[in-house]
């Protein structure tokens, strides 16, 4: 596999960080949960609709940022109290346009003491906040018919040993909770995905490169949970994944065919395996008929 860096910011990544359509974790995770036309969909090379921000998803980023030091490309703090005038509108308009994250004074500075408080958790369980952050990798993965573009942005990486760290905001940093999260949103295939990158770029890392998962809690206590890696049958669950996510996309792109949610599968509805289970169990605790 061929790689190389990409010197720029995230919204420059997000924008297109080469001509090519390119394949994700993000984008890979869409295309097989719900289908490759989603993907298609939300692609900006592609379809271009682009999902809409919520405060959740921007509190996150935003705190994410301050950890990392990098805060000042992408976030613009507003001198307004609320969006009610005209003028406080346009304001965060043109940053919205601009591909940035706006932001009252009085909810940054809230967000500022909450990133304060994850920072010294960070510190205490000894999470580094030292590497090269927000790095931007494009490689190729072999597909049936030839190479297929593939990019990533890691939060953090120490080059020198290999060591990845992706920063999860969650609502709870419980063992049940991250396990949940690892799935629902793809992370799994994140693990192999951002590992593959680093060993393109660097081949003498293969084996050695590790992926550290940090999940930390927005509101108080501001509760951290340990570095943790994911098991070898979720590693393996990902490689899975991942390989057919390149080949489906493969295929897409060159067929220009990408089918919606099981548009090549079964048109019969079978009932779910907890549905039967639920009027199994239902028949069984039914009365015996009394005799008259």
């Amino acid at each position: 596999m061929t790689a190389r860096l990409l010197n720029m910011t995230p919204a420059q990544y997000r924008a297109g960080p080469i001509s090519a359509p390119w394949l994700s974790q993000s984008y890979a995770h869409i295309l097989i949960s719900q289908s490759p036309l989603h993907a298609w969909s939300q692609h900006p090379k592609l379809g271009g609709v682009a999902r809409s921000p919520t405060k959740a998803l921007d509190d996150g980023t935003i705190i994410h940022k301050i950890l990392l030091g990098t805060s000042s490309q992408e976030i613009v703090v507003l001198e307004h109290d609320e969006y009610r005038t005209n003028a406080a509108k346009a304001d965060r308009d043109a940053v919205l346009a601009a591909g940035q994250i706006p932001i009252k004074r009085k909810d940054y500075e809230l967000l500022e003491s909450a990133a304060a408080a994850i920072g010294k958790r960070f510190e205490s369980l000894g999470i580094p906040l030292e590497g090269q952050k927000e790095v931007s990798i494009h490689w190729e993965e072999q597909g049936r018919h030839g190479p297929v573009h593939c990019c990533a942005m890691l939060d953090l990486l120490v080059l020198e040993t290999g060591d990845i760290y992706d920063f999860k905001s969650t609502r709870s940093a419980t063992l049940k909770s991250c396990r949940k999260s690892m799935t629902d949103y793809g992370y799994y295939l994140q693990d192999v995905v951002y590992r593959r990158a680093v060993n393109a770029l660097r081949p003498e890392l293969e084996g050695r490169a590790r992926m550290h998962f940090v999940f930390a809690e927005l509101d108080a206590p501001y509760a951290v949970a340990k570095p943790r890696q994911t098991s070898n049958a979720m590693r393996e669950m990902g490689e899975s994944a991942w390989r057919r996510a390149v080949l489906t996309w493969e295929e897409c792109l060159r067929t220009g065919r990408w089918p919606g949610p099981d548009e090549d599968g079964t048109d019969i509805l079978e009932p779910m395996p907890y549905a039967l289970t639920d009027a199994m169990e239902r028949e069984t605790d039914e009365p015996a008929e009394r005799e008259s």
